[in-house]
């Protein structure tokens, strides 16, 4: 990284959007090379390197602030395991498709239940907290937080988990491709449960 790109750095990590984007702008085509070969053959077709990539962007939108640069192609590094970090995921909720529905799965039908297990689900070790929280409250803390996510991840987590669809019913709702849902019900899930974590503390 020359003198140009570390100041440029400085500027993402302060805010500055419009540096944060000259930057992805460098370093994209390599990320994109290096993932077409990273994919391999057995998931090439399920999986594309375009939308690892730009959900690779958004998470650096996300992320850049806590960004620290300890040496010289740090922020490449840094980009090259959100991006190996997105591959593993979409494979994973692929693989995971294969298998028979998970039990953790929303299945309830009314409203309120939909998001007291969805709340059990994503927070994990929280589900004491749908016990003692009124389903209003729980229901408002989760649209709250939803709301806070980057549109593409609201909007995948409201179909999939809150609604129902299924994963082909929410590519061709969103006009995104199969694999770029299950990586984006991955990255949403983590991104949620980390809002909920903190947001939750008031119970």
């Amino acid at each position: 990284m020359n003198e140009s790109d570390q100041e440029l750095l400085a500027r993402a990590i302060s805010g500055e959007e419009g540096a944060l984007c000259v930057l992805l702008e460098q370093y994209g085509i390599q990320l994109h090379a290096e993932l077409e070969i990273r994919i391999g053959a057995k998931y090439r077709g399920l999986v594309d390197a375009d939308d690892i990539v730009q959900v690779t962007f958004l998470e650096a939108f996300l992320r850049i602030r806590s960004f620290v640069p300890r040496e010289p192609g740090s922020f490449a590094s840094w980009l090259r395991r959100i991006s190996d970090n997105n591959l593993r995921d979409a494979i994973r909720e692929l693989e995971r498709e294969k298998r028979p529905p998970p039990k953790n799965r929303v299945t309830a039908v009314s409203d309120d239940e939909s998001y007291a297990e969805f709340f059990d689900h994503i927070a994990g070790t929280a589900t004491t907290i749908s016990r003692a929280a009124g389903r209003n409250e729980l229901k408002g803390l989760i649209d709250t937080a939803m709301r806070k996510l980057p549109r593409d991840y609201e909007q995948v987590l409201r179909l999939y988990e809150l609604e129902g669809l299924s994963a082909p019913e929410v590519s061709e709702r969103m006009g995104r491709s199969h694999g770029a849902v299950r990586m984006l019900l991955a990255r949403a899930r983590d991104c949620l449960g980390e809002l909920l974590g903190s947001e939750s503390k008031f119970f």
